[in-house]
Order: structure tokens, then sequence, then C-alpha cells
């Protein structure tokens, strides 16, 4: 046994599913699922669609999002679409959660007129949670699975309770609020069938059906697209014939998705570090996540019988019984998640590698344990019914198939009572409160500057940090939000004190609070307004969105770590002396640079010469201190700002805001190039004179048209799988007859 290959111990493994010998008719399976079905959206009507805005951190940065996309559909701007963390500046294309953003803001720009958006939103949130039971029922169908074992697997997500709220739950309404993620959960076990089919069953319309089914799923939640394509190559590893299709499916979903891959190519240097933000990833280690799993944790979290972790081990021990080849490749797929789950993404190879792979939260990979997990407690679930039913009826003399009938029945009668409870406590929602709303309205005119909310002023969460720019019709580019992650809509948090400078540097003019904020948080500021329990702070000083600096030397490779140290240490003593450097890749021949070696900064007066003593660097470039120009009339919309203004010398106009390859300028109706400048400002040089500059937003044209090709093609494959369906159903249908 020892001796044994892979390969000949796969072969030995049942090429189908080795279940029982008795199942539940499809009728009572379809009855069970309508059932919560139901459920889902009697407490949707009755609790939760017209309550409020939906519960959950995420969800109000959602809405915003999705909100805005609307508005921009409805101005008749389709490139200007804003990345979900709308105050980065990135374009939506450079997501990870794409289609949801373009398809829900379609469907609000089309019903806003007769539909509140918010009520929009929480539907399709009651509506999604209702359809995942039923997917996965039809992918565990697609799997072979019997009608029993499908329901049990079904009914593992409505159930499931784990501990990080990134796993299958997606956490929608209760804490995280990963309202994208869970539009991808009805897709996730799809994919996973189509490359069994296609890879172990060898089934026709198979491949074309994997390559429809994981490019959608890519474009919904390319994470979980990703690990779905680790379960596929995990399933070709160990079941090879089929390799050749496999790659060739492969080849067509990058060429299906390769609109995202393209912008992500084109910008991916400024998705991550250049950001200038901490986001350290730390793993709990083994044994605390060995724990975790121990006290099922990923199944039962806060749970005082842990229901579904007792079924996973009877499961395995289903699994030992009676190995087959799905079952194999679930026990492995399970082993594989929990040992990625134990060490940090972005300290690791792949976090090197996969795009975003370092803001990934390491406990994602919980999805990997809980579908593996998914599939085994449906296996230990439905012995555990079969062989309560073989007991019953050999005491009662009844047939089986009518006691597993029973036992059904009854088991859904006691799921559903407490699904009802489960349901109650998780789809919240939260009043929009007179306070909030004032306060918006008061922010919505007041767009010529930022506002900042923080936890120290008791407005940390979603609602202030997202629904309030929502409601003050405000794009998140134009707040400034602080939050538990100490992460700035603007993403220049480690920039950031709360000193007069930092203020003016990032035009921060009012301060939102819940609570009397100390002194030195609001050094020139007073309080302007306060809306029953909420405060705005405004300051003293006018400052806007535009300045004038000098960008008299250059730092380079300013994405490494040593840059971003070197920028967070000194950008505000830039600004101060009215010197903001441009950021370079590399070393630049027209003017002074910082590079870095070994970590620390080496000061070059000119390229090829030998480096200076940081002293003598300063001296030469830092003369003078900052000072106002002239008066700046400024025009801010979401994805544009004007300028004019007249200057006696010659300078760079500096712009508050993420710099991104998708900005483009013109000065005097003329375009020109957009300069990256500390801490990840944008600025133009202009001469002497009196100019009129505009900075606009425009996604890369390339990647629009790339998108609407590869839609089109996804829509043709599509249309092609359909004929070949069809006459594939009718062949079989006169075959039978014959």
């Amino acid at each position: 046994m020892l001796g044994m290959t892979v390969d000949e111990l796969w072969k030995k493994l049942k090429p189908a599913s080795a279940e029982d010998d008795i199942d539940i008719l499809p009728l009572w399976a379809f009855m069970v699922l309508a059932i919560f079905f139901l459920l889902y959206c009697y407490i949707g009507l009755k609790h939760f669609i017209f309550a409020g805005a939906a519960f959950g951190a995420d969800n109000s940065s959602h809405l915003a999002e999705i909100i805005k996309v609307a508005a921009r559909l409805r101005e008749g701007h389709f490139d200007a679409f804003w990345f979900p963390q709308t105050n980065l500046g990135y374009a939506l294309f450079n997501g990870y959660n794409i289609l949801p953003y373009l398809l829900m803001g379609t469907l609000v720009a089309l019903t806003q007129d007769f539909w509140q958006p918010m009520y929009v939103y929480n539907a399709s949130i009651i509506i999604l949670h209702a359809i995942v039971p039923l997917c996965w029922y039809g992918s565990a169908r697609l799997l072979r699975l019997p009608h029993l074992t499908s329901l049990c697997f079904a009914l593992t997500t409505v159930f499931m309770s784990e501990y990080t709220m990134f796993g299958l739950h997606a956490g929608t309404t209760t804490s995280m609020g990963l309202y994208t993620q869970l539009w991808a959960l009805p897709l996730l076990p799809l994919v996973f069938a189509c490359y069994y089919r296609l890879i172990v069953l060898i089934t026709p319309g198979s491949f074309l059906a994997t390559i429809l089914a994981h490019s959608l799923l890519c474009s919904v939640h390319n994470l979980l697209g990703f690990f779905a394509g680790i379960g596929g190559l995990l399933l070709l590893l160990f079941h090879y014939r089929s390799w050749h299709k496999y790659l060739i499916s492969q080849a067509v979903i990058l060429v299906l998705f390769s609109y995202w891959l393209v912008a992500w190519f084109k910008t991916h240097i400024y998705l991550v570090k250049v950001a200038l933000i901490d986001h350290p990833m730390y793993s709990d280690g083994f044994l605390k996540t060995v724990q975790y799993l121990v006290e099922g944790q990923f199944f039962d979290a806060k749970r005082t019988f842990p229901m579904l972790t007792l079924i996973l081990i009877l499961g395995l021990l289903t699994i030992l019984r009676t190995p087959t080849k799905l079952r194999a490749w679930a026990v492995y797929f399970f082993i594989l998640g929990f040992i990625m789950l134990l060490y940090a993404p972005g300290d690791s190879l792949l976090g090197s590698v996969i795009p975003f792979f370092q803001e990934i939260p390491y406990r994602r990979y919980t999805v990997i344990i809980q579908f593996s997990g998914a599939l085994i407690i449906a296996w230990g679930a439905s012995y555990l019914l079969t062989k309560i039913a073989h007991i019953i009826s050999f005491a009662l003399k009844m047939p089986r198939t009518t006691i597993l009938r029973d036992l059904v029945i009854i088991a859904t009668i006691m799921l559903s009572l407490a699904h009802v409870i489960i349901a109650k406590k998780t789809f919240r929602t939260m009043v929009i409160n007179n306070d909030l709303t004032a306060t918006a309205d008061f922010l919505h005119q007041q767009k010529h500057a930022r506002f900042l909310v923080h936890n120290n002023f008791g407005t940390n969460s979603h609602f202030f940090r997202n629904l309030l720019p929502m409601l003050a019709d405000r794009s998140q580019l134009t707040t400034y939000a602080r939050g538990i992650r100490d992460s700035l809509s603007s993403y220049y948090t480690t920039v950031f004190d709360f000193a007069p400078l930092s203020y003016e540097m990032f035009n921060v003019r009012y301060l939102v609070s819940t609570k009397d904020i100390p002194h030195y948080m609001r050094m020139g500021f007073n309080l302007r307004h306060q809306f029953d329990k909420i405060r705005v702070y405004g300051a003293d000083d006018k400052y806007g969105y535009f300045d004038v600096v000098q960008s008299s030397f250059a730092v380079t490779a300013f994405t490494s770590t040593a840059a971003v140290a070197y920028l967070r240490a000194n950008s505000r003593r830039f600004y101060y002396h009215g010197v903001l450097p441009r950021l370079t890749r590399a070393p630049p021949t027209d003017m002074p640079y910082v590079a870095f070696q070994d970590n620390k900064p080496q000061y070059y007066l000119h390229a090829g010469n030998e480096p200076v003593a940081a002293q003598v660097f300063y001296d030469t470039l830092l003369t003078a201190t900052h000072t106002r120009t002239a008066a700046i009339a400024e025009t801010v919309k979401d994805y544009s700002y004007g300028a004019e203004l007249e200057l006696t010398t010659s300078g760079y106009l500096l712009l508050k805001a993420s710099y991104h390859p998708g900005w483009q300028a013109e000065v005097n109706g003329r375009p020109t190039t957009v300069l990256a400048v500390a801490p990840n400002f944008m600025a133009v040089p202009l001469p002497a004179g009196k100019h009129t500059v505009t900075y606009t937003y425009r996604n890369d044209f390339l990647t629009q048209i790339m998108f609407l090709l590869c839609a089109t093609a996804w829509l043709v494959l599509l249309f092609v799988f359909c004929r070949q369906t069809l006459k594939l159903r009718k062949k079989t249908s006169v075959d039978f007859i014959l």
C-alpha cells in the first residue's frame, strides 16, 4: 500500500459517489428548499427590506459605491466608474468584484425614480441569501450526489456559523457585510462541479460550462475565482487524463478575464504599497488555528452545541469507510486550505505573485476549508439520517424510504424554526436618524474641503465612513475617513497627524464627531454646528484641494518598503518648505534624487555622482518655508477638479488626491503630463502667468474596449453552450424513445 503511486491510488477509488441504497424523492428536496426560500422572503419583507440601512460594516460602503455607479450611469458617463474603494481614485476595473457593482448600479439607475436604492439593495441581499441553497443543491446534483446528500450540502450554508465572517457565511448582514462575496457564493460550488465533470467524469458540455462558470465567478469575485482555480488544479493533479482540455479551458478563461488583467498590469504598483499604509497580515499561528478547528470555530462559532463539527467528524469516518474520487478530493482540498491558513499570505511567495494577495486577510482561506467541509458534512449528515432510518424501520417494521422521508420532514420543521430565530438576528438594519441626515445635508454644501471622521471622534463606523458620504452625495475621494485599521479615504494615514499642517496638506476643514474632541486633535478648529449628537468642527483657515509647490528633487523606487518609510517620515516636512519630491521608478537625469541602498536613503545631487550627506542635500533643496500662493478658484466634481490661478513664477500645481494613471490633466485646454509627487499626490508643471487647469479621471480606453469584447465573447459562448445543451437533450430523448 505504501508503495502505491498516487495515480494507482486514485484509480482504485470508485469513480462515482458510493452512497447508501436509499434516498428521498426529488419532490421532498424541492419542498424543503422552497420552505427555506419562502422563509428568507418572509423575513426580508417583514423585518429587513424596508426597515433601514443594512447592518454590517461593509454594507454601507457597498451601497455607497453602487449608488455612485448608478449616478455616473444616469449622467451618461460610462467611462468614469470608481474602484469600490472610491476614495483611492482607482478604476472599477481594478477591483476584485466588478460585476456586482456594474449590475446593481445599472439596476439602481433604472429603478431609483420609483424605488429607493436602499430598498433595492436590501432586497438583493435577501434574494441572494435565498438562492444560495438552491444553487448549492443544483451543484451537488451535477456532482451526481443523491438528493438527500445534495439537500444536506445545500443547507450547510444556512446553518454554518464561522468566526471570521470571511467564509461561506459571508457575514452579509452581521459583522463584515461582505455583500460582493455573497454574490459569488451561488457560483462557487457550480464551478467546482463543472471542473469535476470536465476532469473526472468527462461529460459532454462540461468544457464550455467550466469556462462560462469560472470566468463569471472571476468577474463577480476574483478572489473566490482564484480559490476555485486551486480546486480545479487539485483535481487535475490526481486525474490528469483531461489535461489538454483543462489547459485550453484555462487559456480561454484568462482571455475572457483579460480586461481585468490588462488593467491590473498597467496599474498594479499603485494598488498596494504606494498606499503608504501599514497593513500587516499576521496568522494566528499553527496552535491557534488547530484550536479553532478543534473547538468548532470554523463551522459552529458561538454555538453551544458544535452540531456541524461533529457531523464533519462523522463524514470523515464515512469517507474512510467508502472512499470515492470526489470524497478524496474534498479531504485533500480541506487539508490544503488548512495548510494555507497557517501563515500570512503577504509574507509568502504567492504574496509577491498574485494580484491583491498582500491585501487579502489570511482568514479568507476559510472559504476553502468550509466548502470542502460542507461536502464532508453533507456525507456525514446523509449517512446519519439513513442509519437512523435503518434502525427505526427495523424496530417498526416499516419501509426505510418512508422513515427517511418522515425524518426529513421532522428535521425540516425543527431547522425552519431555528432558522427563523437565526435569520431575525442576522438580518438587522440601522435607521438613518435625523442628526445623520442633517449632518449629511450640511456636508453636501461643503465640497470645497474634506471632512474627517475618526475612532477618537466616536465616528469610526462604516455608517460615518461610507453612509455619510453617500447621504452627502460626496465621493469618498472628497472625504477623509480614519477607521479601524487607521485607513483613510485618501489612504495617507501614516502621513497624517492631528496638526494644522496635516489638515492643510490633505484639505481637511471639517471634523465630524459624536463627542468633545481633545484640543490637540482640533488645533485651528472650532465647533460650527451641532446636529443632536453629532458635532461638526470647522477650520479657521481656508485652504483647498489645490496648492502650488516646487518639485526640485525625486524619490526613486517609491513603492519599496524603504521609500514608503522615508516618505512617511518626511512628507509633512517637505510640504512645510513648499517642496514635494517627484515619485519615480528609476533615478532621473534632470534633478537631484534620493535612492535607497540596504533600506537606507542615499542622496545624490547629480546622476552618476557620489552621494552627499543628508544635510548638504536638504540645505541645497529646502531653502524656503511654505507660503500661500495667489488665490485659486476651484471647481470640484466626483471625477474632475478644476482650478484657475495666476503665477508670478513657475511652479507645480498640486492636487491633493491620490495619484493613479487614470488621471489626465489639461492646462489652458492642452493636455499635459500628470506627475506623481509625495506622499502620493499629483501635480502638473506651470510657467508664470494665468492658467486654467483641469484634472479628470478616465478609465483606460483599452480596458473598456476589452471589457466589451470579453463580455460579448462570453455571451456568444453562452449561446453556443445553450444550443449544444438543447441538441444533446433532444438526442437523448430520441434515443430513449427508440
